[in-house]
């Protein structure tokens, strides 16, 4: 009879036995209750001081805690197997612990005595009025701490994101669009509600998605509000231009008409009012049937309408544009003809030649200026090189203006060279080659300079 399978089927029932008791054996029941108790516990402390995402998961913290209990557990349950001697004699080191660990473990070991045939588990022998109550209520507490929402801890802080400046814009453009009736009432209502949970609701961690939100509310009126501030804009600078162009007619003496120079003078000043009519798309049959007493009230009129275009634009955050329209007011105001005419009159008389243009102040205006500033200077050197003036044909965004150019010309083929120790240093200029600087004079001061470059008694140059 061969007994080798015999000794290896009985060895592996020994371990079976040996692997069921350190399991179910009698201190696991109390041991994993503990383990519940102490799982919850870690699990409700760290609520409690990192509420949110920080807080530690209830799965990973459980399965740290019950593992140790079940090898504790093991191990006391390991030590009464017989034949383990030696790992009783290591673990209880000759019962000098006081017996603690030979006390650990109440199993029945009848069963180990029965016969080899007999391959059942031992009886355990569980006090479950004194084990199991424990363990429940240690699960109870794991779950508890696992289950109960965490609204129910401390509420973390919340912290909310400063947008008083960007909701301030948006509401001041959401009345302006009111009040102009450019937006539909439930759609600004419903703006409004929107801005103001997002102002009183909003959470710092949650930035990117505050900011995409205002900038979907600023996209929304975008459209209206440029649209509205570009008209606005263009109707501003008309009643800007047809204030100016009263205001200069009003300033004309009583007896222009009755002179040549007035008349003509006049003339282009009622053309410029009547250009302007027609830009606006007024009808210019009842603004042109105006009287002369009606005039400043009606220029009055039209500039207080441009200072409210103004304060539209501004609160429409449209800061640039009214910036621009306030530079061209000012600039209209400032540097009309008549300052013109004066600075002509005191700047040009010791001045023998006309270099380059443009007139007092900054020449990039939209509105009765030069591209550049006008300058005057001495007579030109000595030398063969001649200015010569001349009118060139009117071209560009405005048909009627001058375009005045003096070129510094090389002197005629015929005429003889100088020497070479007598050559001035205006000779310098390569051959076949011209200096010339062109000048624009825009319709708004096309008499005051034709007035300045007349002779006394002849047409001008």
């Amino acid at each position: 009879m061969n007994t080798i399978p015999h000794q290896a089927e009985r060895a592996v029932r020994q371990w079976q036995r040996k692997i069921f008791l350190a399991l179910f054996c009698r201190r696991a029941l109390p041991l994993t209750g503990w383990a519940a108790f102490l799982a919850g516990g870690i699990v409700l402390i760290s609520r409690f001081r990192w509420p949110g995402s920080i807080a530690l998961p209830l799965l990973p913290v459980a399965l740290s805690c019950f593992l140790p209990a079940w090898l504790t557990a093991a191990l006391l349950a390991w030590r009464k197997v017989p034949p383990a001697w030696a790992l009783l004699v290591w673990l209880d080191y000759g019962n000098r612990s006081g017996g603690l660990l030979a006390a650990a473990l109440e199993v029945d070991t009848s069963a180990w005595n029965a016969p080899e045939r007999d391959f059942r588990l031992p009886d355990l022998v569980l006090s479950w009025c004194r084990q199991l109550p424990l363990l429940l209520a240690g699960l109870a507490f794991l779950l508890l701490a696992g289950l109960l929402p965490e609204k129910h801890y401390r509420p973390p802080q919340h912290f909310s994101l400063d947008i008083s400046r960007e909701s301030a814009a948006l509401q001041q453009k959401l009345q302006v669009l009111a009040e102009e009736s450019l937006l539909p009432a439930a759609e600004q209502e419903k703006i409004a509600q929107q801005l103001q949970e997002l102002q009183a609701q909003n959470d710092a961690r949650d930035a990117a998605r505050t900011y995409s939100m205002l900038q979907a509310m600023e996209q929304s009126l975008a459209a209206r509000t440029d649209a509205a501030a570009a008209a606005w804009l263009q109707q501003a600078g008309t009643q800007t231009a047809l204030a100016a162009a009263l205001e200069r007619i009003n300033a004309l003496p009583e007896d222009t008409p009755n002179l040549p120079a007035g008349q003509e003078q006049l003339a282009e000043l009622l053309q410029q009012y009547s250009d302007c009519l027609a830009d606006a798309g007024w009808p210019t049959d009842e603004l042109s049937a105006l009287t002369a007493q009606d005039w400043p009230r009606l220029a009055e009129q039209l500039k207080q309408c441009s200072n409210n275009c103004q304060d539209r634009l501004g609160r429409l955050g449209q800061s640039e544009l009214a910036k621009q329209l306030q530079a061209q007011t000012r600039r209209m105001a400032q540097n009309g003809e008549p300052a013109l005419a004066d600075w002509l009159a005191q700047n040009a008389p010791e001045a023998g030649a006309l270099l380059e243009l443009c007139c007092p102040g900054s020449g990039d205006s939209n509105y009765g200026r030069a591209d550049a500033p006008l300058q005057f200077s001495g007579q030109a050197e000595e030398g063969p090189w001649q200015f010569q003036d001349q009118t060139l044909p009117a071209s560009g965004a405005a048909p009627d203006s001058i375009v005045l150019q003096r070129r510094l010309a090389p002197p005629p083929p015929a005429e003889t060279a100088l020497a070479p120790e007598e050559t001035s240093a205006a000779t310098t200029m390569p051959p076949g080659e011209s200096e010339s600087r062109q000048v624009r004079i825009f319709p708004e001061h096309r008499s005051a300079v034709r007035r300045y470059f007349s002779p006394s008694g002849g047409t001008g140059r």
